[in-house]
């Protein structure tokens, strides 16, 4: 193997780590992305049971 092969699979390999730890890095955002959407949606749904909940207590 000459040197520029090496070189040459040496970048290649620093590459594919990188993808790698980025892909991992966006699999993570993703995640707490659906975790806070999840979450925010049960927050939704409980600000709209209070909200019927005041309406029916001024009534």
């Amino acid at each position: 193997m000459t040197e520029l092969e090496r070189t040459l699979l040496s970048a290649l390999e620093k590459f594919e780590q990188r993808q790698t730890e980025q892909q991992r890095a966006l699999d993570s955002v993703s995640n707490a992305l659906e975790r806070v959407s999840s979450e925010y949606e049960s927050l939704s749904q409980q600000v709209t049971i209070l909200q019927r909940q005041l309406d029916e207590l001024k009534t």
